[in-house]
């Protein structure tokens, strides 16, 4: 009887056919590279992005671990502390960022592009190919494209490759690590 009840139980499907089931997470971890070249100058290193909820903290790294800054924030809120020199705390992280580094990076944009999404409160053009995948996405003035996809230890078809550009700026990411921390 027991055999027959076990037969009987269907077990979700993961992947829909043809189709790729995004991340769908409101607490995520991500991990990589990140490069950012203007006019000819750039910078590279790595990062490590956890989300829970409204909340972030979001560590930069240079080449060989050379300097670095740590973003913390939450709704209205924001902290960057560099390797060197004094914190600050504003309201709009993508300001931060563009002070610190000389360069406009579109944090407040990436928390959902990393995921493959849009921001909903924007307004966003999304090209998708043949099973549903984002392989465009333009928002913000900033054109992102996909280049590279893996299937992570939860089921979901993380990016992992995103190159996005805006008035002569180039921003590359390269995904190493992915996990949803909690699905909804």
């Amino acid at each position: 009887m027991v055999l027959w009840l076990a037969g009987c139980v269907q077990v979700p499907r993961i992947q829909e056919e043809g189709r790729y089931r995004l991340p769908d997470c409101r607490d995520w971890h991500v991990s990589g590279r990140i490069g950012v070249v203007r006019d000819g100058e750039g910078w590279h290193g790595g990062f490590d992005w956890r989300q829970t909820g409204g909340r972030f903290r979001v560590s930069l790294r240079g080449p060989l671990g050379q300097g670095g800054l740590l973003l913390l924030g939450e709704e209205g809120r924001v902290r960057m502390v560099p390797s060197e020199g004094m914190p600050l705390e504003g309201r709009d992280i993508d300001a931060l960022v563009a002070r610190a580094l000389g360069w406009p990076v579109p944090v407040s944009g990436l928390q959902y592009w990393i995921l493959a999404r849009a921001a909903s409160d924007r307004e966003a053009t999304v090209e998708r190919d043949a099973r549903g995948r984002p392989v465009r996405i333009v928002q913000d003035g900033w054109r992102l494209e996909y280049a590279g996809w893996e299937r992570g230890p939860s089921g979901f078809w993380w990016p992992t490759r995103l190159r996005g550009v805006r008035d002569g700026l180039r921003v590359k990411l390269v995904l190493r690590r992915h996990e949803c921390l909690l699905s909804h």
